[in-house]
């Protein structure tokens, strides 16, 4: 019997099956497609509780819980943050959760959670540790979306303190970066935008929010100075990078929210190693290396065309690797062409020519074994040069600045010009250094008077001369300043005019301008036969030979002392400091440097500049390490008992001079009663105003060793010693506060604030002092939560005192009057760090209180026969 069904009946079945399987396919997908969850506020049925959800770049979920159902979690409330991870089907999400501060309950567990559809969930499981088993769960408990994530306004998302940084892309050849400035900008919404104050510049600054990053306006008025720029966002925010043009010039600027402990890669500005500037590819003639360093190590940027618009755009680091031979990668920097990555080789054949061997291939790819590297000649650029060929037939003359001449507290400038007076008056620069509120100039003013102004960080000083400079005469004139002291004009041998400068020149990293200024219109009309500069001021009357010497239209020796010496004049005396050892350690070199942070000491900055070579009038300064760790400074070249010789460390004038500064020597004895015995240490300084300070922290004894031209030395960083005494910080448990009173701790602390919960702890040291084991207590009266405390003190740690906190909950209060009093809690641990030696004056006031009151311990044993008798005593 034959079947009724049409004869298309199995094709029908196939694609039938077909779409079947397809859709079951694509359901299968789509969880893992999607987002499991919506962003947004959820909240159960009451409201009791509040969770945030918001989703990140990677996929997983963010979640913010907190008690109640506020915007924000509240004071005291149980809160924590959570990192979910969909699993296999996109219907679970599994995570750990850690406490956020302010928390009232601190400490790690686990969570699981049950999508139920795209805007609700329900837990699975809550462990409250990471120890711990989960406890039950109400499955009914449902928390829905309510609300999707708080709107951001662009204004407040760009709000804060940003760290600024900018330099100039058209004052050297090949676009070059030159003339970095930096310094922090505040911005505070202000209707659709954001109005600012740069830090140390009296203008103001508008930020206004685009689509993709923001344009930032800065004018100052007085100055006459204006800038703009149109900044794109980088890094998720975190910085905003992006083109400038001001009065000054054009160049780049990048913003980075001064909260973050790094910044992004900035300029390679030429550092004044052997091999830094710029070198071409000779097979081409249009491919660049820009190099920052020497044969000891530099960084590079290759690039095609220039640096303002190149074609292609990669950086990368070389280190010695043989005779004459570095060895280093590169990539190709993001939003440059082409995505690619390199091993490079670069062999030394002469001060204006290497070798280089490189092999490219595509960046997240393994490297290819068949492919060849290419090898070719790079030829050193001199910039100078071509700044000498771009000053032909007119001024300015731009010649890439040394760093340190002049100096910023002391120094001087002598040019020798011929004024040839043409067109309406104006004003007209001899030379210059530096932009926007960095300036050192010497000019003549529209009637032809000699001046000169230097910018401080109390603003700028202003010198002019009363008598018109005579034309077509061959003229000297000299600029003289001194920080502390006098900055003072002097033409053709007479002074003519002065004024006090009580602080030094801001400084700058800009190139020198011989015959013009960064100030538009003021090129210099007639001759510049000379630029002679100085890193100190000099007696005029019988100066030293300068450090550098400019002839214009030509290209520009290299840094130096006196005619036959290529070495700078002038060196840096760092100093570093080790945490563990409290030691200090000095170095006057890079490689002295590294080998004291190889052992753990941490760089804190210039202290002084001392000579290079010997001279009249100079003594060398040599070091010496004490058998006990700490160093020597001494103009005695005999080896102090218990020391070995650290070598020379430079020259230092014996007797005071105009520009030079006391380097003073200090010394302490650290007390360590919990690791024994003491540790000394020596303090070398070129900062006055520094010993006061340093005598609190127990440096005394100062005496000279010999003067040096100051540095930039930042202010003395306090030691923090080994003792309990002092702040502290927790690992996500707030702030604390600890004395010794004799063989008692008494410890204060708080979370978030000092307006929440206060907490304070009374324990008993051991023999020696290293643990400390007593009762804490939040609160007063029948609100007190009770806790078992122990402290061990971490005597290895070397970065830091640090110590090791654990809790044990005894006993808390519930709502209804009554106490619970916990038979066998689990303990709990945080790691303490020794943030600093002393209190701040209100928590030292709150922790001298609390030890007038009753003790935790008194105050605990008072608390169960009273809820005892009274039958409100609950042991779990």
């Amino acid at each position: 019997m034959r079947s009724s069904k049409p004869r298309l009946g199995p094709c029908l079945c196939i694609l039938i099956t077909a779409l079947l399987a397809l859709l079951l396919a694509v359901s299968a997908a789509w969880p893992q497609d999607r987002t499991p969850l919506l962003p947004g506020i959820y909240q159960p049925v009451p409201a009791t509780a509040t969770a945030l959800i918001s989703l990140q770049n990677d996929g997983s979920l963010l979640m913010r819980f907190w008690q109640g159902d506020g915007t924000t979690p509240p004071a005291g409330g149980f809160a924590y943050l959570s990192r979910l991870v969909p699993g296999q089907r996109g219907r679970r999400l599994t995570g750990a959760w850690q406490s956020l501060p302010g928390s009232c309950c601190p400490g790690r567990g686990r969570q699981e959670l049950e999508v139920v559809d795209a805007e609700a969930f329900r837990f699975l499981r809550f462990a409250p540790s990471l120890e711990q088993a989960a406890w039950p769960v109400d499955p009914n408990q449902v928390f829905r979306r309510v609300a999707g994530l708080p709107v951001v306004q662009p204004a407040q998302r760009l709000a804060g303190v940003w760290r600024l940084a900018y330099w100039y892309t058209d004052l050297l050849p090949q676009g070059a970066p030159a003339d970095l400035s930096e310094g922090l900008m505040e911005f505070k919404p202000l209707g659709d935008g954001l109005q600012g104050l740069w830090q140390g510049h009296p203008g103001h600054a508008a930020l206004t929010p685009q689509a993709s990053g923001a344009r930032l306006e800065y004018a100052d008025p007085a100055a006459n100075f204006a800038l703009d720029a149109q900044l794109r966002e980088e890094s998720g925010g975190l910085a905003l990078v992006g083109p400038f043009r001001s009065t000054l010039g054009q160049g780049q600027m990048m913003l980075v929210r001064a909260a973050l402990p790094a910044n992004p890669p900035g300029p390679q500005l030429d550092d004044g190693g052997r091999l830094s500037g710029v070198w071409v590819d000779t097979r081409t003639g249009g491919d660049f290396f820009k190099i920052s360093g020497s044969e000891a190590g530099f960084s590079f940027t290759a690039y095609g065309g220039s640096l303002a618009q190149p074609r292609y755009l990669a950086r990368g680091r070389a280190l010695p690797a043989g005779s004459d031979t570095l060895e280093g990668t590169a990539q190709d920097q993001p939003g440059q062409c082409c995505g690619n990555q390199a091993v490079l080789s670069f062999k030394l054949l002469g001060p204006e020519r290497m070798q280089v061997t490189a092999l490219w291939w595509p960046q997240g790819r393994p490297r290819p074994q068949q492919q060849q590297p290419e090898t070719y000649l790079l030829q050193r650029v001199d910039l100078q040069q071509a700044a000498a060929a771009q000053a032909q037939g007119g001024w300015p003359q731009v010649v890439p600045g040394r760093p340190g001449v002049p100096d910023t507290r002391s120094g001087a400038v002598r040019v020798v010009f011929t004024w040839q007076p043409q067109g309406p008056p104006r004003e007209q620069a001899l030379f210059s250094r530096g932009g926007y509120g960095r300036a050192l100039e010497l000019f003549l003013d529209p009637q032809g008077r000699l001046g000169a102004r230097i910018d401080t960080t109390q603003g700028q000083v202003l010198l002019r001369s009363e008598t018109p400079v005579r034309p077509q005469e061959q003229h000297r004139a000299w600029l003289f300043y001194d920080a502390g002291g006098q900055a003072r004009l002097n033409l053709d041998g007479q002074e003519v005019a002065s004024a006090p400068l009580p602080q030094g020149w801001t400084g700058s990293a800009a190139p020198y301008l011989i015959g013009g200024s960064r100030w538009p219109n003021r090129s210099f009309a007639g001759q510049v036969q000379g630029v002679q500069l100085w890193a100190v001021a000099p007696d005029p009357n019988a100066p030293e030979p300068p450090q550098l010497t400019l002839s214009p239209g030509e290209a520009q020796p290299a840094l130096q002392q006196t005619a036959q010496s290529q070495r700078p004049a002038t060196h840096t005396l760092v100093r570093l400091w080790h945490p563990g050892r409290l030691l200090h350690a000095y170095a006057a070199d890079a490689a002295a440097q590294r080998a004291w942070e190889a052992q753990g000491f941490i760089h804190q900055g210039p202290v002084a500049r001392l000579w290079t070579q010997e001279q009249p009038g100079l003594k060398a300064l040599w070091g010496f390490l004490h058998n006990r760790g700490y160093t020597i400074l001494q103009t005695d070249a005999n080896v102090p008992p218990g020391c070995r010789a650290l070598g020379l460390m430079g020259y230092v004038k014996p007797q005071a001079q105009a520009g030079a500064a006391p380097l003073w020597g200090l010394k302490a004895d650290f007390p360590e009663p919990l690791r024994g015995g003491s540790r000394p240490d020596t303090l070398y300084t070129s900062r006055q105003d520094q010993l006061e300070a340093a005598g609190r922290d127990g440096y005394v004894q100062p005496h000279t060793v010999g003067y040096v031209l100051p540095a930039q030395e930042p202010a003395l960083a306090r030691p923090v010693l080994y003792t309990w005494g002092g702040s502290w910080r927790g690992e996500g448990w707030g702030r604390f506060f600890l004395e010794r009173r004799g063989q008692e701790l008494h410890m204060f602390w708080y979370y978030a604030n000092l307006e929440g919960p206060h907490f304070f702890g009374r324990y008993q040291l051991s023999e020696g002092g290293r643990v400390a084991q007593g009762i804490a207590v939040s609160g007063s009266g029948t609100q007190a939560r009770y806790y078992r405390h122990r402290l061990v003190f971490d005597l290895q740690a070397q970065s830091g005192p640090r110590a090791q906190l654990t809790s044990w909950r005894l006993a808390a209060p519930l709502d209804d009057g009554r106490l619970v009093l916990f038979k066998n809690p689990r303990p709990s641990s945080t790691e303490l760090l020794k943030a600093a030696q002393g209190l701040p004056p209100r928590e030292a006031e709150l922790l001298k209180a609390a030890a007038a009151q009753a003790s935790p311990q008194e105050q605990f044993q008072q608390a169960l026969p009273a809820a005892r008798s009274q039958g409100k005593l609950l042991e779990r």
